[in-house]
């Protein structure tokens, strides 16, 4: 876009551009139709940061106060859902941790307890699904076991270690 205006100039001193450039090209954009393209960007990710943030400030740049307000209050809940969900995350891998110490040091139905508190909070986490079902398989409870393979499995289709250990677990419990 080329800008043809007196009040345009580069500032001689620094790379930056001067705050008249920066006025004309807010009074230049048309913020009622960025609003509009980024809606429909919303509308296909509604979770997207940027998108939010971005069309927060041009629903703000085109007086459109309020709902640039109510898209602030959903992008700080969607922030702070998404640092919850890391938390959780971090919280359920030590939790695993600790329960494979708990398991090593001979302790399986202390592993286990710590393996479904870590499950509890990261429910999608294949690898300490797994965990719960080795736990579960080793203290004898072969339906309980299994059923978390079959689930870890429908998480994660192409996870060979998965299918082999259901395999084996189907084998050993038709003993």
């Amino acid at each position: 876009m080329v800008l043809s205006s007196p009040k345009i100039k580069p500032s001689r001193q620094s790379a930056a551009p001067s705050c008249s450039i920066l006025s004309a090209l807010s009074a230049c954009a048309n913020f009622s139709a960025i609003a509009r393209d980024l809606r429909e960007a919303l509308r296909l990710d509604p979770e997207n940061q940027s998108t939010l943030y971005s069309l927060q400030s041009a629903l703000r740049e085109d007086g459109q106060l309020e709902q640039a307000r109510q898209l602030r209050v959903k992008l700080a809940e969607l922030l702070r859902k998404r640092d919850k969900a890391s938390e959780n995350a971090l919280t359920a891998v030590q939790l695993n941790n600790q329960g494979a110490g708990l398991e090593k040091s001979g302790n399986l139905r202390g592993a286990l307890e710590k393996y479904r508190a870590a499950l509890d909070l990261y429910p999608e986490h294949v690898g300490i699904r797994v965990n719960v079902a080795a736990a579960l398989l080793r203290l004898g409870q072969w339906s309980q076991g299994i059923s978390e393979l079959r689930e870890a499995l429908r998480r994660d289709p192409g996870n060979a270690v998965v299918k082999e250990a259901l395999v084996h677990a189907l084998k050993a419990s038709n003993r």
